[in-house]
């Protein structure tokens, strides 16, 4: 399994823009709620709740009980959800396509930190290392 950081994805892509993506047909009701038909259950124009204050979104037309899942959840919840995969593979969808421009992967910084601590003189880099003993 490749590595998903979630926190970043939640960061970069907005409930509004992620239903907006999955083409959900959304109506604005009072309380900042949004509502749409469940694309997956159906259930009537109110069965799909997405609250963008909080970031989270429900499906009122499964049930924990019919399918033994939650039925409520954030973005990567709400993308496994409409596209009925697990949420890894959703949380893999979202990175791809909302790819954060800022974040480097891991091991550019830690090459980073050992070309700048090479590039110390030798006096240096053992009067540190002689501090952390």
């Amino acid at each position: 399994m490749s590595f998903v950081d979630f926190k970043e994805i939640s960061k970069v892509a907005s409930l509004d823009a992620v239903a907006s993506w999955l083409n959900l047909e959304l109506k604005t009701h009072g309380n900042g709620q949004m509502r749409c038909a469940c694309p997956v259950h159906g259930g009537g124009d109110r069965a799909l709740v997405l609250t963008p204050s909080k970031g989270l979104s429900a499906c009122h037309a499964s049930s924990f009980k019919r399918t033994g899942k939650k039925n409520w959840g954030d973005i990567i919840w709400l993308t496994a959800h409409v596209h009925q995969i697990e949420e890894h593979a959703a949380a893999l969808e979202l990175q791809k396509h909302f790819r954060p421009t800022s974040v480097k992967p891991r091991t550019v910084k830690k090459a980073a930190r050992r070309k700048a601590a090479a590039s110390k003189p030798w006096w240096k880099r053992l009067a540190i290392s002689l501090r952390m003993i």
